[in-house]
């Protein structure tokens, strides 16, 4: 079947000719095509679809545009809504914002990918007696300095050192502790250790 724009008129105008007097007037065969082919149309559309399927001429008529072939010809001038280019445009916006939040990562993502760049090695995460307690840790290439941070689960801070040596000595008490270490690199970024819990007795 043809369905380029001459033959869409002349199935325009046997459509309206076919039309009982009964048929709903505020419909037009317009805006039944827009129903069967998905293209935007004013006010509500679920209202206007009870209403096309709700008059036995206007129902035939959906049945009709939507068993058109699929290879129809989109551009019909003639049928052409103000609102199509206004939704285009906007499908591609969301669909470009999508990809950007898939693309560009999150600043949480950021710290996670450094959090074991730094291997702790002691203490292993036993229990151990409180007082002076040596924290060692694997050197990393390209490290100025390490940061040493020891807290409690509440994130009170027990104690801190940097140094430029993969060791340092903290002085703890009794309690639920952990702790890390931060290395910042000759480029100014840094790479993080996963914190390890530090049972205290």
């Amino acid at each position: 079947m043809r369905t380029d724009d001459a033959s869409l008129r002349a199935l325009y105008a046997t459509l309206m000719a076919k039309r009982r007097p009964a048929a709903p007037p505020s419909v037009t065969v317009e805006q039944v095509h827009s129903l069967a082919t998905g293209v935007a149309v004013a006010g509500d559309r679920e209202a206007l679809l009870d209403q096309v399927l709700s008059h036995p001429d206007t129902a035939r008529e959906l049945q009709f545009f939507m068993d058109l072939p699929r290879e129809a010809p989109a551009r019909r001038v003639w049928f052409r809504s103000p609102g199509t280019l206004a939704l285009a445009a906007g499908l591609l916006l969301a669909v470009g914002f999508g990809l950007r939040q898939l693309t560009t990562p999150r600043a949480a993502d950021v710290m996670r990918s450094d959090a074991a760049e730094v291997t702790l090695r002691a203490p292993s995460g036993d229990t151990i007696a409180g007082g002076s307690v040596k924290f060692v840790w694997d050197a990393i290439s390209g490290a100025s300095s390490y940061a040493l941070e020891v807290t409690r689960d509440d994130g009170t801070l027990v104690a801190s050192a940097t140094t430029s040596d993969t060791t340092a000595t903290a002085t703890v008490s009794a309690g639920a502790l952990r702790w890390w270490v931060t290395a910042t690199l000759d480029d100014g970024t840094t790479r993080r250790s996963a914190p390890r819990p530090l049972p205290v007795r």
